[in-house]
């Protein structure tokens, strides 16, 4: 809920204002949640990165897939040709961050480097530094200390 108010305050801020050029989210240990493609089917003018586990990002892109699949084969079976890949595909601004965070590779490398686009593989974007930012730890606060 709180990224969506952000979203929207963005966008009604931006109307008019060129300091920024677009919108952008940035999920760090996205998981399984499945909160990026939500937003960006809701939100398709703005950019969301998943950063995460190689591990849990190929699982989650599978599973993305499959799912994917089978609701166009249903639609087909239905004899709903029309709508068969209405709905059907991954959002277009939806990308991945699937890097091991850490000595060898930090953040803002693996955000500078290697973000592949969930819709096109082709696809390699990066962070935009003139893009206004929110950045999603909700995955890593159940792992932060007092200290």
């Amino acid at each position: 809920r709180l990224v969506r108010t952000f979203l929207d305050k963005a966008q009604q801020a931006m109307n008019g204002n060129d300091q920024f050029r677009g919108l952008q989210v940035i999920i760090l240990a996205a998981g399984y949640d499945t909160l990026a493609w939500r937003l960006a089917a809701e939100y398709p003018d703005v950019k969301f990165i998943e950063v995460d586990h190689p591990a849990t990002g190929r699982a989650k892109k599978d599973a993305m897939h499959t799912m994917l699949r089978k609701r166009r084969c249903k639609k087909i079976a239905e004899g709903d040709l029309t709508s068969a890949y209405v709905g059907s595909e991954l959002p277009t601004l939806l990308y991945f961050c699937h890097e091991a965070i850490g000595e060898s590779c930090t953040l803002q490398d693996a955000l500078e480097n290697n973000i592949e686009n969930a819709a096109n593989s082709e696809d390699k974007g990066s962070i935009s530094r003139s893009d206004l930012t929110a950045v999603v730890m909700e995955g890593l606060t159940f792992y932060l200390t007092k200290e």
